[in-house]
C-alpha cells in the first residue's frame, strides 16, 4: 500500500504545468505566506494589475486545492495581505 508520501509524489508529478509550479513554491515556503506576485511570477513574465495576478493564480490554485485534499493539505490565504499559504489541514 502506497504510503501518503508516495500518493502525493505521483499527484504531483501528474499534475499540469502551471499547478506543478506554484505547488512548488507552496510546498518550498510551506508554512509561510508566498505573495501572490511571486506565485503569478511563476506563470507569467508581465507584470498586470494586482486584480488580474489574483484571478490568475486564484483560478489555478481552486483546481490545485481539489487535488491536494484527499492529501489533507489546503492552499489559503496566508496571514498577510496579498499572500496565500499551504495548510496541512490534518492537524485542524
Amino acid at each position: 500500500m502506497p504510503s501518503r508520501g508516495e500518493d502525493f509524489a505521483k499527484m504531483r508529478k501528474a499534475l499540469p504545468p502551471a499547478q506543478g509550479a506554484l505547488l512548488h513554491v507552496l510546498v518550498y515556503r510551506r508554512g509561510r505566506d508566498v505573495p501572490i506576485r511571486s506565485l503569478y511570477a511563476k506563470l507569467e513574465n508581465d507584470n498586470p494589475t494586482h486584480r488580474y495576478q489574483q484571478q490568475r493564480v486564484g483560478a489555478i490554485l481552486s483546481k490545485l486545492n481539489a487535488k491536494l485534499a484527499p492529501h489533507k493539505l489546503v492552499v489559503r490565504p496566508g496571514e498577510k495581505r496579498r499572500t496565500y499559504r499551504l495548510y496541512d489541514i490534518a492537524s485542524e
